[in-house]
């Protein structure tokens, strides 16, 4: 029988930790992601459960499907991913590490959204008089904008004339959205578009960037917002933000009026993209989604919406209960355990075996049953392999003293 002692498995192998594994080609590596109950800074508090459900169906994972979600879901809970990820892959796991050591995007509810809207209608109705507005006609940004123009509609009474394309050609226009960060999306719908004169309205977007638009579309007579966001890139990049705004307003695509790093906002509907800079393939991508199907419209599990896996367990099953911060990942071939301070270690064959048997089996006599099935030996060599296996993990702090 060959021995089950972890030490003593030639095919047992060390993965390094996250700041090494970027440079090797495709390892299975287990990345800690979180270790604590989460909340924005404004709204429901997330638990770590609901955060594993949202970052599931993120559709990145469609570049690796063999990834898979770890989940402990004692005490404040312990999050992972297990996968075989390329450097600009690891690149990206950082960014979602980062992201989840910060605040949560505030969440607005419907009443909130209510509110705003009801201080962008008012801006409206300050800006121009009454026989202005029942003359122009209005449209919207898709998919945040037509949910947030509906309800302008309504406070601003417009009759549903200004809102049934096609208008005239010399009759202004009114383009609504329910963000504005870049104002990138704004500049690929006014591409398309020849209407003179143009309104840009917004629930939330930074005063720079309205000035900004004025200033270099001269068909845009007016840019209005219910709320300012705020800027933290000054002080977040310090001597590095020129250097960081010339980069990012020279990144490839539609180009972009403006650029800061405001607080992450997340409506009933939809979680706008944001953007970071992925060094290992030299490009802006999209962050994490983050907020939980049932706060977020977009963020739900729609039908054929399967996502990756998640490998859900607790500290105490059968026999071994998990040290602080450890997680455990079953690949079928192997099994993977990562401590909390970092690395990996692979349980393959026997060892694998020994430990599914152990986090299934309810005493140490139903364990050396279950394996007797497997393996020709005698049971007081089983019991001595199965006790020092235990103690191998022990010693590795990756289950408690007395399991």
């Amino acid at each position: 029988m060959t021995t089950a002692g972890v030490s003593e498995r030639p095919s047992g192998q060390r993965y390094q930790p996250l700041a090494e594994a970027a440079g090797l080609q495709h390892p299975w590596v287990l990345v800690p992601l979180a270790s604590k109950r989460l909340g924005p800074s404004e709204g429901p508090a997330v638990a770590l459960g609901d955060l594993a459900e949202a970052l599931a169906l993120d559709p990145w994972w469609q570049q690796c499907p063999e990834a898979r979600l770890l989940l402990r879901e004692d005490g404040d809970g312990v999050l992972g991913v297990l996968g075989r990820f390329d450097p600009a892959m690891m690149a990206r796991l950082r960014m979602l590490r980062q992201q989840l050591a910060e605040p949560l995007p505030q969440w607005l509810s419907y009443a909130e959204v209510e509110d705003l809207v009801e201080a962008l209608a008012a801006g409206f109705r300050q800006r121009f008089d009454r026989d202005s507005l029942g003359g122009f006609a209005f449209t919207a940004l898709p998919r945040g904008g037509l949910i947030v123009l509906g309800m302008l509609a309504y406070r601003l009474g417009l009759r549903p004339t200004q809102l049934d394309p096609p208008f005239a050609p010399d009759r202004p226009l009114v383009v609504i959205d329910d963000i504005a960060l870049t104002g990138s999306r704004f500049r690929l719908w006014l591409g398309t578009r020849h209407q003179p004169p143009l309104i840009f309205g917004q629930l939330l977007s930074h005063p720079d960037l309205r000035q900004t638009i004025e200033a270099q579309e001269p068909r845009v007579v007016a840019c209005l917002a219910a709320r300012d966001l705020v800027d933290r890139a000054p002080d977040r990049l310090g001597k590095d933000y020129p250097a960081w705004r010339r980069q990012r307003l020279q990144a490839p695509g539609p180009g972009c009026y403006w650029v800061g790093q405001t607080d992450p906002i997340a409506f009933p509907w939809s979680e706008p993209e944001r953007g970071f800079w992925n060094p290992q393939n030299h490009q802006f991508e999209r962050v994490w989604r983050l907020i939980p199907g049932r706060y977020c419209l977009r963020n739900r599990r729609g039908q054929g919406d399967s996502g990756i896996p998640i490998q859900r367990q607790g500290a105490a099953e059968g026999v071994l209960r998990l040290a602080t911060g450890v997680l455990a990942g079953d690949l079928g071939e192997m099994v993977l355990l990562s401590p909390a301070e970092g690395g990996c270690l692979a349980l393959r064959g026997s060892a694998a075996d020994f430990w599914r048997t152990l986090r299934t089996s309810r005493d140490l006599d139903q364990a050396l049953v279950a394996l007797s099935q497997s393996y020709a030996a005698e049971p007081e060599v089983l019991r001595q392999d199965l006790a020092g296996f235990i103690e191998n993990l022990e010693a590795r702090g990756l289950v408690l003293a007395g399991a």
